[in-house]
């Protein structure tokens, strides 16, 4: 794998590897950079997962926001509920679609934009094989304002 340091130069990226190539720790050295970062994931698992990488290399966790994808869609989209048009309580169903497309359509408002580019440097996506066409629209808008990286495996 390469150098945290050297990914971070990139901008806009994608690491595609198998299982137990070290994705995980790309995502918790990147992070080590010093940089204002906000990793994305699937699973509550995974937030652990890198959490904990994160604490094992001493990042402190005020540095880098890690959560969910779901979970930051539904902060985001709660937050500007004008725009966003969120299901009313936990989403079921067919509801999450209408979910992303929400936390989408907030990136499209200028402050929120602003918000984002200066509240991170890098925005990294984990698991990114289990993302749906919906996450996918959300993970471009989030990459046209901030460098993004995207981690996955496509043999999972």
């Amino acid at each position: 794998m390469p150098e945290a340091a050297d990914l971070f130069k990139l901008g806009n990226a994608a690491i595609v590897a198998p299982a137990g190539h070290g994705k995980t720790e790309i995502i918790a050295n990147v992070s080590a950079l010093g940089i204002r970062a906000l990793i994305l994931t699937h699973t509550h698992a995974g937030v652990h997962a890198i959490r904990a990488r994160m604490k094992r290399l001493g990042i402190p966790r005020d540095r880098v926001a890690v959560d969910t994808i779901a979970g930051w869609s539904m902060r985001y989209a709660h937050a500007f509920p004008g725009v966003a048009q969120p299901p009313a309580g936990m989403p079921q169903g067919a509801e999450w679609d209408q979910l992303y497309r929400g936390a989408t359509l907030t990136l499209g408002v200028k402050a929120v934009r602003e918000v984002i580019a200066a509240s991170y440097d890098r925005i990294l996506i984990d698991e990114y094989q289990d993302c749906n066409a919906l996450q996918h629209e959300l993970a471009m808008a989030l990459s046209a304002i901030v460098p993004t990286m995207i981690f996955g495996d496509p043999m999972q």
